[in-house]
C-alpha cells in the first residue's frame, strides 16, 4: 500500500471548511452502532436528502446479507441519506453509483490505482478498502428514502482485525501515518462531493454514462469468478455488466445474469477470493 506522508491531503484537506452532500448536514459522531442505522432512524423521522451521519467508530458495522463490518478507529465510516424519485427496482444501480465516486476520490487522493469489484467493493491490488451498504424503505413502487453506507479502510491497523478478514482487506496507509486524519477529510470532501454530482447525474438518465466508468473501473470483468446463486455455485468469465447493473458470467452452458449476490475473483494457483 502507498507509504507516502499525505501532504497533499493535508494541504488541500478540509482543515478549515466542512464538506456537505447535495447542501445537507454533515453530522459527526465518535461512536455509533452502524452510521447506517442512525441514518436510518433520521430518515424514518424525516431527516432531508443530503443529511451525512460520519462516525470515528461503529460498534455493529454491517456489511452486505447481514455480515459484520469491522469498523475500528482509522477508518472513514460514514452513510448519506437519500430520497430519490426512482423505481425500487433501479435502487441496487445506486451500488455503483457510489462505488464510482468512491474509487474516484481515492485515486484522486492518493497515487493508488482504486479499482470496483462488483457489486459494491473497492479493492487495491486485490485487496478490499472499501464497502458499500445501499438499503431502504419503499412503498410499492414509490422509493420514502435510501441510506448509502460507505466505509474505507483509509489508515486501520489491519493486523487487529479477525484472521479471515486479515486475509481479504487492506488499508489505504499505515495507521500511524501523521497525515491519516487529513485524508479522511480529504477522502470525505472528494466522495461526497463526486456522489452528489454522480447521483444528480443518475437521477437524469446518466446511468449509462455512469455504468462505462463502472466498467473501466473494474476488477471483475475478464476476470474468471465464482458466484453464489440461488441454485449453487457458477463458475465463469465476468464479461460485461449490462444496462441495468448486472454482472454477466459466461459459463460452458451459456451466459448467467447475477442481478446480486457474492462473486468470488480467481486467484493464481486456482483459489477464489471473495
Amino acid at each position: 500500500m502507498w507509504q507516502g506522508d499525505c501532504a497533499q491531503g493535508q494541504r488541500h484537506g478540509a482543515q478549515g471548511s466542512q464538506p456537505r452532500f447535495l447542501g445537507g448536514k454533515v453530522l459527526r459522531f465518535a461512536e455509533v452502532d452502524s452510521t447506517n442505522a442512525v441514518a436510518r432512524r433520521m430518515a424514518e423521522a424525516g431527516a432531508p436528502e443530503g443529511t451525512c451521519v460520519v462516525a470515528e467508530t461503529q460498534t455493529g458495522g454491517r456489511g452486505r446479507m447481514g455480515r459484520t463490518w469491522h469498523s475500528p478507529p482509522g477508518g472513514l465510516w460514514f452513510s448519506v441519506v437519500l430520497r430519490p424519485a426512482v423505481l425500487p427496482r433501479d435502487i441496487g444501480k445506486l451500488s455503483l453509483v457510489t462505488g464510482v465516486a468512491v474509487t474516484e476520490g481515492i485515486r484522486e487522493a492518493t497515487p493508488l490505482p482504486a479499482m470496483m469489484k462488483w457489486p459494491n467493493d473497492v479493492v487495491v491490488q486485490g485487496k478490499k478498502v472499501c464497502g458499500i451498504l445501499v438499503e431502504g424503505r419503499w412503498r410499492g413502487e414509490t422509493v420514502d428514502y435510501i441510506v448509502d453506507g460507505i466505509g474505507i479502510n483509509v489508515a486501520v491497523d489491519i493486523a487487529n482485525l479477525p484472521p479471515e478478514v486479515q486475509a481479504v482487506a487492506g488499508t489505504l496507509i499505515p495507521p500511524r501515518n501523521p497525515g491519516a486524519a487529513a485524508l479522511r477529510e480529504r477522502l470525505l470532501a472528494l466522495v461526497l462531493g463526486k456522489l452528489g454530482l454522480l447521483y444528480r447525474r443518475f437521477l437524469s438518465g446518466g446511468f449509462l454514462d455512469i455504468l462505462e466508468k463502472a466498467r473501466l473501473y473494474s476488477d471483475t470483468l475478464g476476470r474468471e469468478v465464482e458466484a453464489a446463486c440461488p441454485w449453487g455455485l457458477v463458475r465463469g468469465t465476468a464479461v460485461s455488466i449490462d444496462a441495468d447493473g448486472a454482472l454477466v458470467i459466461r459459463t460452458s452452458s451459456g451466459d448467467v445474469r447475477m442481478v446480486s449476490g457474492d462473486v468470488s475473483v480467481r486467484c493464481a494457483g486456482g483459489s477464489y477470493s471473495g
